[in-house]
């Protein structure tokens, strides 16, 4: 199983892509600013993942997150996952 992840952080709002094997474990790399390219971000998160069967298929969805129309898909995900998360969880009734 590999992962294509968003990792945001709302004091930045600077966003970042990455795949991995091991999400768990490379969250921490990024949270210890073990990552060259997240040690901007205060307290990342990670906002969104999709499990894919392949390497290849994790890189190809990677590829296209970075992309411009992809910049664009992540942007819509990170407003609708702070959006919801705004809203609160659902009342019991």
């Amino acid at each position: 199983m590999f992962f294509v992840y968003i990792l945001y952080c709302p004091v930045t709002e600077l966003s970042y892509v990455g795949q991995t094997d091991h999400l768990i474990f490379r969250y921490y790399r990024h949270r210890d600013g073990m990552s060259r390219w997240t040690r901007r971000m205060e307290s990342p998160v990670v906002i969104h993942w999709e499990a894919l069967s392949t390497r290849g298929e994790a890189l190809k969805r990677e590829k296209q997150l970075k992309s411009g129309q992809g910049f664009e898909q992540r942007k819509n995900i990170i407003a609708a996952v702070l959006a919801d998360s705004a809203q609160g969880p659902p009342s019991g009734g």
